[in-house]
């Protein structure tokens, strides 16, 4: 499986997908393992909390479950500037959402 990115990467965009389906993991410290935390599919959003929240590490890794094709919103596609929401841009990127689902 292809993997966009790790636990612990530093991130600076959000994605929405397209077509295809990501399962998204977590590393359980207790069980020692990687544990399947769920998938997301066309019309989902995920990693949205490295562009509100910046200099935050992603929480879990996504692999492609199959082959997929996604958006990917960085800093720049809504004029981040800390403790700045451009609603907006945000309420553009939902109607998307909602439109693919």
């Amino acid at each position: 499986d292809d993997v966009l990115f790790y636990q612990g990467d530093q991130g600076h965009c959000f994605y929405m997908v397209y077509s295809g389906s990501l399962d998204i993991f977590g590393f359980d410290s207790k069980l020692n393992e990687e544990r399947l935390l769920g998938t997301v599919s066309r019309g989902d959003v995920f990693g949205e909390v490295a562009v509100m929240v910046p200099g935050v590490c992603r929480a879990a890794t996504v692999r492609a479950a199959e082959e997929s094709l996604l958006l990917c919103f960085d800093e720049r596609a809504f004029g981040y500037k800390p403790g700045y929401v451009n609603w907006t841009s945000l309420n553009l990127s939902l109607s998307l959402s909602l439109s693919l689902s």
